[in-house]
């Protein structure tokens, strides 16, 4: 993974690094990274018609990780945000992340919200989080969308290709 974000990005500062693919273990990417890669799987996405949601959990559609956020429906309109929670309860002390992108009236904002060192605090991270999302729904102006169909997992037959 490490050459193929040097190819496809140069050489990215600070170095990607990535002990494990799963997510677990002491992978390391910054966050400007992370919303690139969102905004790059958005692209890819869309070159193979498809949207964002369709690929990872879309709020307010279904049941899935983004439920542990309470009340981003509060200001965020079902389907106008699409992300990707990781918990880490151990691995430097912890870490709570949500990375995504969110439909607005003038376009997508990519994000990133991470609350490092905080594995015994997962409940007050999220919500720590959730505020901070909140407090820029107004700036962004959340266009909701409609929920797609249901996620699929690996288990349930979902497939996928690279390009």
């Amino acid at each position: 993974m490490q050459r193929y974000y040097a190819e496809r990005w140069g050489r990215p500062e600070p170095p990607i690094v990535f002990e494990t693919l799963s997510g677990l273990g002491s992978n390391r990417m910054s966050p400007r990274q992370i919303t690139r890669l969102i905004r790059d799987l958005k692209k890819t996405a869309g070159r193979h018609g498809l949207d964002l949601a369709d690929l990872l959990p879309a709020l307010g559609c279904g049941r899935n990780t983004l439920r542990n956020y309470r009340g981003l429906l509060d200001r965020f309109p079902a389907g106008s945000l699409v992300g990707k929670t990781g918990t880490l309860v151990k691995t430097d002390g912890g870490v709570i992340a949500l990375a995504g992108s969110i439909s607005t009236e003038d376009g997508d904002v990519s994000f990133f919200v991470g609350a490092p060192r905080n594995g015994a605090r997962m409940s007050a991270a999220r919500r720590a989080q959730t505020r901070w999302l909140l407090s820029r729904a107004g700036d962004w102006n959340p266009r909701g969308a409609e929920c797609g169909g249901e996620t699929l997992y690996s288990y349930q037959q979902a497939r996928a290709t690279a390009d």
